[in-house]
């Protein structure tokens, strides 16, 4: 992201932006953070990368999931956009013991990963010159896919 991030800024693009923003994630019942690297190559297309990490705790299991996507982004109707792309996860499970509410006793680490298709739209709202509002909903297919719903700020390059 960082090699994709310099490359694209030294070419002065017009079309580059920055996103933070917060969101749901249905499969684990929780919220996270997340980051985004936005580059539009036109008025219509464009495409995205974006780093989310969210943490949720529920019945003495911890769940960390990292998530790194990968989307095309096409404006249908001014701000409002679909997307597509892939998507890689990791999940760390901590079964947290007796202490965590655990009744089995002693704590326990799980890790996996998995790789899935992104399917959504967006709206982005402009509030002043290069800082925007967005908001983004996606599913995800994967073995038991998921839906991710997100708010942020956008900005500008």
């Amino acid at each position: 992201m960082a090699f994709t991030f310099f490359a694209i800024y030294g070419a002065q693009a017009q079309g580059f932006g920055i996103g933070i923003g917060a969101g749901y994630l249905s499969e684990i019942e929780g919220f996270g953070g997340s980051a985004d690297l936005i580059y539009e190559f036109d008025e219509h297309w464009g495409v995205s990368s974006t780093f989310t990490y969210s943490v949720a705790d529920k019945e003495g299991v911890r769940a960390k999931w990292t998530i790194v996507d990968i989307n095309a982004r096409y404006k249908v109707i001014d701000e409002l956009y679909l997307l597509a792309g892939g998507e890689y996860l990791s999940v760390d499970l901590k079964l947290l013991g007796l202490g965590g509410g655990n009744p089995i006793g002693a704590e326990q680490s799980f890790s996996t990963s998995d790789y899935g298709i992104n399917a959504g739209t967006g709206y982005t709202y402009n509030l002043v010159d290069n800082v925007n509002v967005f908001a983004e909903v996606k599913y995800v297919f994967l073995d038991q896919g998921y839906v991710h719903g997100k708010l942020g700020l956008r900005f500008n390059f």
